[in-house]
C-alpha cells in the first residue's frame, strides 16, 4: 500500500494528464484529431526543453526569471547571424551564448551572492532591452529550408522538436542522477551547509544549474524562431512563467532538493493541452487568463500541500508508535 501511495505521489502530474486527455477526448471532437495532438506536442516542446534546464536551477533552490527575455534576445541574435553567414554554425553560437548567459546569472548568484530572484529579474530587463537595441524594435526573418525544418519538421509523422525534447530529457536525467555534478546539484538543494561540509563545490553546482537553464532556453529559441521563420524583441512575453509553472507542476520543489526531468516534460504537455482545450472551447481570453492564474496557483501550492499532508501523516504514525509503546 505504501508503494502505491508513493507512486501516486511521485506521478500525480502524469495521472492528471491522462485523466485530462481522456475527458477532453470524450467531450471534444476536434481534440481527438491527430493534427491537434501533434500540435500540442510541438508547442509543449518549446516549453519543456527550457523546463528541462529550469529543473536543474530550481532543484538548487534558485529561480530564473529571465527566460522570456533571454529567448527573445537569443532568437534575434540567431536570426541576425544566420542572415550574415547562412551557416549552421550560427545555431551552435547561439547555444553557447545561451549557456554563457545562464552561467553569468549563476555567477551573480553563487559568487556575488545576489539572491536569484533579484539577479534574474535584473537580467529579465537587460536581455529584453538588448533585444530592442540590437534590432531597433523590428522583426528579423530567415527562411532557409533547413532552418525552417528544425521547428516545423517531422520524423515518422512526429514533430522533430518533440522528439528532441525526449532525447534531451533522457540525457538530462542521466546527467542529474548519474553524475557527480548532478548529485551535487541535488545536494545543494537539500542542504547547502551539509553539501559544503561534505566537500562538494556548491558554487560550481549553482553556476552549472543556471548554465543548464540558459542552454535550455537557447535550444528553445532556435526552435521557436524556426517555427515562426522570424524573431522580434517582443516575442515570448511571459514565457518564463509558463516554464516555471511546468517545472513546479512536475513536482520540482521550489525550496530545492527534489525534482524530476520526466515529470517536467509531462507537465509541459499538460499545460499545453489545457491551453489547447480552452482555445477549442472558444473560451474568452479574459477567462483564459483567470484559468491560467489558477493553474499557476495550483503549481505553486501543490508541493506545500503535499508536504503538509506528509508531515501530518508522519506525526500520526509517531503518535501511534508512542501509544503502542505506552501500552
Amino acid at each position: 500500500m505504501k508503494k502505491i501511495t508513493n507512486y501516486l505521489r511521485e506521478h500525480t502530474i502524469l495521472l492528471t494528464l491522462l485523466l485530462m486527455l481522456l475527458l477532453l477526448f470524450v467531450t471534444t471532437g476536434r481534440f481527438r484529431s491527430l493534427d491537434n495532438f501533434l500540435s500540442i506536442l510541438q508547442e509543449a516542446s518549446f516549453i519543456g526543453i527550457a523546463g528541462i534546464g529550469m529543473t536543474f536551477c530550481i532543484i538548487t533552490g534558485g529561480l530564473d526569471l529571465s527566460s522570456g527575455s533571454m529567448i527573445a534576445l537569443l532568437a534575434v541574435i540567431n536570426m541576425l547571424i544566420l542572415n550574415a553567414t547562412n551557416s549552421f554554425l550560427a545555431v551552435l553560437a547561439v547555444l553557447l551564448l545561451g549557456a554563457a548567459l545562464g552561467a553569468f546569472n549563476g555567477v551573480l548568484v553563487a559568487k556575488v551572492r545576489i539572491p536569484a530572484f533579484i539577479a534574474t529579474l535584473a537580467a529579465f530587463y537587460v536581455f529584453r532591452a538588448l533585444a530592442y537595441i540590437i534590432t531597433g524594435g523590428n522583426p528579423v526573418s530567415y527562411s532557409a529550408p533547413w532552418f525552417i525544418w528544425l521547428g516545423n519538421g517531422k520524423v515518422l509523422g512526429i514533430p522533430f522538436s518533440f522528439l528532441l525534447m525526449l532525447v534531451l530529457a533522457f540525457l538530462a536525467h542521466l546527467l542529474l542522477r548519474r553524475t557527480r555534478i548532478g548529485r551535487t546539484v541535488i545536494a545543494v538543494g537539500n542542504s547547502p551547509e551539509a553539501s559544503r561540509i561534505s566537500g562538494l563545490n556548491n558554487d560550481r553546482a549553482v553556476i552549472f544549474a543556471f548554465m543548464m537553464a540558459g542552454l535550455g532556453v537557447a535550444v528553445s529559441s532556435v526552435l521557436v524562431s524556426s517555427r515562426l521563420w522570424s524573431a522580434n524583441p517582443r516575442m515570448m512575453d511571459g514565457y518564463e512563467f509558463k516554464v516555471i509553472t511546468a517545472v513546479v507542476l512536475g513536482g520540482t520543489a521550489l525550496e530545492g532538493g527534489r525534482g524530476s526531468i520526466f515529470n517536467t516534460v509531462t507537465a509541459a504537455v499538460f499545460y499545453c493541452g489545457i491551453s489547447n482545450a480552452m482555445t477549442l472551447y472558444r473560451i474568452d481570453s479574459y477567462v483564459i487568463n483567470i484559468i491560467t492564474g489558477m493553474i499557476l496557483l495550483l503549481a505553486f501550492s501543490l508541493n506545500p500541500i503535499m508536504q503538509i499532508m506528509e508531515e501530518r501523516k508522519n506525526k500520526a504514525e509517531a503518535g501511534n508508535v508512542k501509544a503502542g509503546g505506552g501500552r
